[in-house]
């Protein structure tokens, strides 16, 4: 038996009144969707398909991960009567949420969600929006809706955003879910193969240059990497090819937070935190941005690398 998510019988009720009287569902992401997003708007999109629904994705831009399945990009292709926002704590987060007046689901796990649905499922101690979603079918409808195909796609997301379980507060639920995606047809092997994707020597070579020139701060317990503008540019590479990296980094270097502080334009940074103890969060607030405990991120207009590594060590000393 699953503890899951203390969902309100009053809840899955109404998510299932909701999906049961709309035809054309929409499924929205967060912007610069990663793995977690992307598979638990796809394991949604499966099962409301297998209802006999219409339902799309739609993304705001390009996602950080390669999916073998389709998505729209920033437009909406037909009138929707519902739309379904996954692992999105804000409208600021999906442009596409804002002044629209078709009713809302949202179905999230970060402790930040602003709760701006019509109907709010959110559980801030699952360890990824697949997860969510995974015990919403299974409250609502019973494990046999789960298909093999489905439950590869929420294996995917849950192992992406939980890296592989190595994140603090992956906790027994969560385990509990991956067991059950297992038995519903998913295969362990092959998702971890696809979460952890292949790195190019030609990449490996640029993120060996990040480290190498890293900082750091043992004062703070802090590693901080700064890639400016001319690098990113010289590089060759996208914002979208660093994803792995802070992963990779956080889990081999001896130290509490690590930082990735990317100037995708001049004076425009991208900011992505790892952490240990330090709640990544609550540090990602002070330039506006959030996510979980231990992993966060933000976009910052206007701040120079310099100027945002004295940030950094200023409010990690206090």
């Amino acid at each position: 038996m699953f503890s899951y998510c203390n969902f309100s019988s009053g809840l899955i009720d109404e998510f299932k009144r909701l999906v049961e009287a709309s035809s054309k569902i929409i499924l929205l992401p967060h912007t610069g969707a990663d793995g977690d997003a992307m598979f638990s708007a796809r394991g949604m999109q499966l099962f409301l398909r297998s209802k006999g629904k219409m339902a799309e994705i739609v993304c705001m831009d390009r996602p950080k991960v390669d999916v073998n399945f389709s998505f729209h990009t920033n437009n909406y292709p037909y009138d929707a009567d519902l739309v379904i926002a996954v692992d999105t704590a804000n409208s600021e987060r999906c442009a596409m949420l804002k002044n629209h007046r078709i009713p809302t689901i949202n179905i999230d796990h970060h402790k930040s969600n602003q709760l701006y649905g019509e109907l709010n499922i959110v559980d801030p101690v699952a360890g990824s929006a697949c997860e969510v979603v995974g015990a919403i079918l299974l409250k609502a409808y019973g494990r046999e809706v789960i298909s093999a195909e489905i439950a590869q796609s929420l294996l995917r997301g849950l192992l992406d955003d939980t890296l592989c379980f190595a994140v603090e507060g992956c906790g027994a639920d969560t385990l509990k879910m991956a067991s059950l995606l297992i038995d519903q047809g998913a295969n362990f092997s092959v998702v971890k193969k696809e979460s952890k994707g292949l790195i190019s020597i030609e990449k490996m070579n640029v993120w060996n240059q990040v480290v190498a020139s890293g900082q750091h701060f043992k004062d703070i317990n802090c590693f901080l990497m700064a890639i400016d503008n001319k690098f990113l540019v010289k590089s060759g590479l996208s914002e979208y090819d660093f994803v792995g990296l802070i992963n990779l980094v956080s889990q081999t270097i001896e130290t509490d937070v690590v930082i990735i502080a990317l100037e995708v334009k001049p004076m425009y940074l991208k900011i992505s935190t790892r952490s240990k103890k330090t709640d990544s969060s609550a540090f990602c607030a002070n330039f506006g941005g959030g996510g979980h405990k231990n992993a966060s991120g933000a976009r910052v207009a206007g701040m120079s690398l310099v100027n945002f590594a004295q940030k950094v060590k200023d409010l990690l000393k206090k």
